[in-house]
């Protein structure tokens, strides 16, 4: 397990990510229960990961699993947020992340830690990725390549979720992605616009999700997803995108985008949003960010939505 670990670190056994018995002993002191097992305090750092109870040794590689104790992994690697707010919620999720290193690198150092940055799981030194960005306080997601309709024309990847496969072949590839980094809450279906119009195939999918103790961002890629129903019926953690700002990379359409956004946020006390890193989307957004009001919204996590 150790070797493991410092292969997805790529340090070595004494550094940060090998987990001392002081770190061992850091969770209780920085953990509270709330309403669900390991919830972490509000103002408290990110949980240290990787956390070794948390992880399920396997011959795919190291896997996120519940503890004995019932601490999932999506609570405790959550940024924290304070359950009580009554502003109303915007989440902002980066995506296509680990793909460009300079933009990899601005949306982990310029944007505010309550942005929810979201990871290709092709990424080189996804694991290095992850670390910076939960470095500097960021939530994070990992990708999850599933088949489009317009396959083989748009490919999703030699990993992807695919209806020709047997479901067995299905959760290897499924177990490859999460063995590809720690510390992640989660996961967000990358294309996936036929994949996830056959519940027979995703639901078993979302089953072993659950069972790891993750959430799922619902990207809506398709109106014919089941991945909500699927997501009910199974019992994970689910959230869906209600806006991505950026599907018009031009300044007049994201900035109408944004203030749609916040208009939906302040009726529904809640919003999702999804951008890429480019950097007509990363000038928009923060503009848009520095002129919140306070008083009124408030930037959360994924978690907290």
């Amino acid at each position: 397990l150790r070797a493991s670990l410092s292969r997805l670190s790529g340090k070595p056994k004494d550094a940060r990510s090998e987990t001392t018995e002081a770190e061992a002993a850091r969770p209780k002191q920085i953990e509270q229960l709330d309403n669900e097992a390991g919830a972490p305090t509000v103002g408290a750092e990110l949980h240290p990961h990787p956390d070794l109870k948390l992880i399920e040794e396997t011959e795919e590689g190291p896997l996120p699993k519940i503890d004995g104790e019932g601490r999932q992994p999506w609570r405790v690697y959550s940024r924290p947020f304070n359950r009580k707010e009554v502003r109303a919620r915007i989440a902002v999720v980066i995506s296509h992340l680990g793909l460009s290193p300079t933009q990899t690198q601005d949306a982990i150092t310029k944007l505010p830690s309550e942005i929810t940055l979201a990871f290709a799981p092709y990424a080189r030194s996804l694991e290095d990725w992850v670390q910076q960005a939960r470095d500097n306080g960021h939530e994070v997601l990992i990708g999850l390549p599933m088949e489009p309709s317009d396959y083989p024309r748009n490919d999703p990847g030699p990993n992807a979720l695919m209806l020709a496969n047997s479901q067995q072949e299905n959760i290897k590839r499924l177990n490859w992605v999460l063995s590809r980094a720690t510390g992640y809450v989660g996961v967000f279906n990358f294309m996936g616009s036929r994949f996830t119009a056959e519940k027979r195939s995703l639901k078993p999918i979302m089953q072993q999700l659950k069972e790891r103790g993750l959430m799922i961002l619902d990207t809506r890629v398709s109106p014919l997803s089941t991945l909500a129903s699927a997501a009910q019926e199974v019992g994970i953690p689910y959230n869906a995108v209600d806006i991505m700002p950026d599907t018009e990379p031009n300044r007049g359409a994201i900035d109408r985008q944004l203030e749609k956004l916040l208009e939906l946020a302040t009726a529904r006390k809640r919003a999702v949003a999804v951008v890429r890193p480019l950097p007509i989307t990363m000038l928009r957004l923060t503009r848009w960010i520095s002129r919140l009001d306070p008083g009124k919204v408030v930037l959360a996590p994924l978690s907290a939505i």
